[in-house]
């Protein structure tokens, strides 16, 4: 029985990406080709030892490739934390992207460790989440938002113990 639940997942995964990893025009990777990212979850009830997985591949030719891990911090009462918004390089040979201030948002006294890569993925509360990205409609676009997914990632990995929060903090945010 197992096996032919492995076998199944496989299959949907791959279903999966050749359905939906292609980008719109206009989106940040677009050209021309089969290019996006991949999220793959098991729960426990899939897994043959109770396990919760989770994977994400970050296809896009502008983001970090590093890993590194930020402790957690103590921060002085009334603290501000910056919150930097992405903003695309395409001047160069190969596009990239930098991080410019976008405002501030109030920081909490104390924020938990989490392993940073692109998309911030699991916190020292063995809280872990990842993203799907897709293209989207175009008239849900805007330039006013100040929280990107990347920065959202961090926010919540830094300030949740738990799943349930970490969905009310997105939604105070």
């Amino acid at each position: 029985m197992c096996r032919t639940n492995f076998y199944w997942v496989w299959l949907i995964i791959f279903l999966y990406g050749g359905l939906v990893a292609r980008q719109q025009p206009g989106s940040d990777n677009y050209v021309d080709r089969s290019d996006g990212c991949t999220t793959i979850t098991v729960g426990k009830k899939a897994s043959f030892d109770g396990s919760v997985m989770t994977s994400h591949t970050m296809d896009g030719h502008r983001d970090r490739v590093w890993i590194d891990v930020v402790p957690a911090k103590d921060h002085p009462k009334g603290a501000r934390k910056t919150i930097m918004k992405r903003v695309d390089i395409d001047s160069t040979a190969m596009p990239s992207h930098k991080w410019s201030p976008a405002g501030t948002i109030p920081q909490v006294e104390h924020t938990y460790g989490y392993v940073n890569t692109t998309v911030r993925c699991i916190n020292d509360q063995q809280l872990a989440m990842g993203e799907s990205t897709f293209g989207g409609r175009a008239s849900l676009a805007s330039e006013k938002g100040l929280i990107q997914y990347e920065v959202l990632s961090e926010l919540l990995l830094e300030r949740c113990r738990t799943a349930r929060e970490a969905i009310r903090v997105a939604d105070e945010l």
